[in-house]
């Protein structure tokens, strides 16, 4: 016999021979291959951001208890047994054996510890969307960037939008550096009201520099000027002069992108390859379609939308693979509704497969998912994935407004006042001249009881005079405040602009005069709608109606209608509140 063996050593035989080293070994391995499953998963799914998170979490909180089952117990083909004790001599036999024998195992163990924490560090701090950060070196960056107009010098008439996606494009990259501050008048100039926008010469944080350009076309290839010019005296401190093949135009954007901020004292690091400027399509045709439809978006009427509808489908035509097509088709169709389309329950189906052709490959795009966002909340009424996808649109792409007033309805619906106008007042900051958010606003202030609810809806109106939903509610409002003659002109422009019967408004309003035309009222709000039962309900509730109107709220249920949404906070409901039936069925929305 050998000396007696030295406790550690026993320690460590034990762990062997119960063996916890084997078991940490296959863990920590299987854990990592979970890990990195989870990093398309995920996305693919368009499942809750927090998800990879929640699963890294349980794997590190199962680990030591993993570790303790196998310390206790054995798996036998009879189930789960104690383990027994060590037989006499069995312990000193394992420390006696060669090294050859006894480390195999711990050094798995410890490839096993080692991949389980890899997984745990590169989920929690590096597994993000490789277009939402860049790595820069240096300390942090201190500056402002204000985007001035990208000129279209092509002679052609037809490509403004592209000047004005080049700076785009530029901008959102430029966002991406953490404090660097970008003032995005180009990329976000696209109201189509001539407007001037242009950005104070002084501003907190002061302005460092001026950004703009101009484009052209050289044959087949496209040149590109971009000037750098001082804030103080508007003289040029760094010009870039690029002539550029159609084909490689993303790639190239990339490269501007990158001389910037070069020039502006910002070192990227070396990992830092392909985070500026994704190559969404080699296809120049297609990617100038999709520009083409991002210009007519944003304009911001009926017919405008319906083209960039049309143009995005002539973009993926050219590149079926172009996701940042897809997801800006999804936010147009969803676009169309507010703006004087059909209503959503007719836009839903094709905006759910925009979403998930725009999600298919796993990464992911700030517009895909704020639209995803949007889907969550009103076809899946999924609150809070709908919340968590809003935000995260937020923070991929801060300038972008409508993410923020869609998550401002998010929390309308939900009677989260303050933080709704939070919201919608960071999307006035960015796009005062954008229709939709005073749309937004004017239902968070009608649902919130503040009066000025109705300025904001004629706002929205003066902006886009086709913006039906604005109409309809602007009436509801003013006959909820008791001014019938305006409610019914207000009745009137939306009938004109769907087309539909304007004889169920007319009997409301008569029923709210005499209450006696109350039958003749429930009758007419209780056939089919445009927008659905909800805003019957909401009609019939305000005449008193409990019956009527709880029926109409309960069929809304059951078809699912993403207008119930809305019966949570609008005030016509006020009074039904305490009724059992109207508290089921807002339990059966999720609220």
């Amino acid at each position: 016999m050998g000396r007696k063996p030295r406790a550690y050593q026993r320690f460590f035989a034990e762990l062997k021979r119960r063996r916890v080293f084997n078991t940490a070994a296959i863990y920590g391995g299987v854990a990592f291959v979970v890990f990195q499953a989870a990093d398309f998963v995920v996305p693919a799914l368009r499942l809750a951001d927090n998800v990879a998170t929640a699963i890294v979490l349980t794997a590190v909180c199962a680990f030591p208890i993993v570790l303790t089952l196998a310390w206790f117990f054995d798996l036998t083909p009879d189930g789960m047994t104690r383990k027994a004790p060590p037989q006499k001599g069995e312990l000193e036999e394992i420390v006696s054996q060669p090294r050859w024998r006894r480390w195999p195992s711990g050094i798995a163990a410890l490839a096993g510890i080692s991949l389980l924490l890899t997984g745990v560090v590169w989920q929690l701090e590096f597994s993000q969307d490789p277009g939402s950060r860049v790595p820069f070196e240096g300390e942090g960056v201190h500056g402002t960037v204000a985007m001035l107009p990208f000129f279209d010098l092509t002679g052609e008439g037809e490509a403004p939008y592209l000047a004005e996606g080049i700076a785009e494009e530029l901008s959102a990259a430029l966002i991406k550096v953490p404090g660097l501050t970008v003032l995005p008048r180009a990329s976000r100039a696209f109201s189509g009201d001539g407007s001037d926008d242009s950005p104070p010469a002084t501003q907190d944080p002061p302005i460092t520099s001026f950004l703009e350009g101009s484009l052209a076309y050289a044959g087949d290839e496209v040149a590109i000027d971009v000037l750098l010019l001082d804030p103080a005296h508007g003289e040029p401190l760094w010009r870039g002069e690029y002539l550029v093949q159609k084909g490689s135009f993303l790639a190239a954007l990339d490269g501007i992108a990158r001389d910037l901020l070069s020039q502006l004292g910002i070192t990227l690091s070396s990992d830092a390859a392909g985070l500026l400027i994704p190559p969404w399509t080699q296809d120049f045709n297609a990617y100038r379609e999709y520009l083409g439809g991002r210009y007519l978006s944003r304009q911001g009427t009926p017919t405008a939308l319906e083209s960039a509808i049309e143009a995005y489908h002539r973009a993926l035509v050219l590149d079926p693979g172009f996701r940042k097509a897809w997801a800006a088709l999804a936010e147009a169709y969803l676009l169309f509704t507010e703006y004087g389309g059909p209503p959503i329950p007719e836009i839903l189906p094709y905006a759910t497969a925009a979403v998930g052709h725009a999600a298919a490959s796993g990464a992911e795009i700030s517009e895909g998912v704020a639209a995803s966002g949007f889907l969550r909340w009103s076809q899946g009424w999924d609150f809070r994935g709908a919340e968590q996808e809003l935000r995260r649109s937020i923070e991929m792409d801060p300038i972008n407004p409508i993410s923020r007033y869609w998550l401002a309805r998010v929390l309308t619906s939900q009677r989260r006042w303050m933080e709704a106008r939070e919201q919608v007042d960071a999307a006035l900051a960015l796009d005062s001249h954008l229709p939709a958010v005073y749309l937004t606003l004017g239902l968070l202030l009608m649902c919130e009881g503040d009066e000025g609810a109705q300025d904001a809806f004629r706002q929205a109106l003066e902006l886009r005079p086709e913006m039906h939903p604005a109409a309809f509610l602007l009436g509801a409002l003013l006959a909820l405040d008791g001014d019938r003659a305006s409610a019914a002109r207000e009745f009137d422009r939306f009938s004109a602009l769907t087309g539909t019967d304007p004889g169920p408004f007319q009997a409301y309003l008569s029923a709210l005069a005499d209450p006696a035309m109350i039958p003749e009222a429930v009758s007419a709000l209780s056939g089919p709608g445009f927008f659905g039962p909800t805003q019957a309900a909401a009609l019939l509730a305000h005449l008193g109606e409990r019956e009527a109107a709880l029926t109409l709220l309960e069929e809304a249920a059951e078809i699912r209608s993403p207008y119930l949404l809305w019966a949570n906070a609008l005030p016509q409901f006020n009074a039904l509140r305490s009724d059992p039936r109207f508290q089921g069925v807002m339990a059966w929305v999720g609220f």
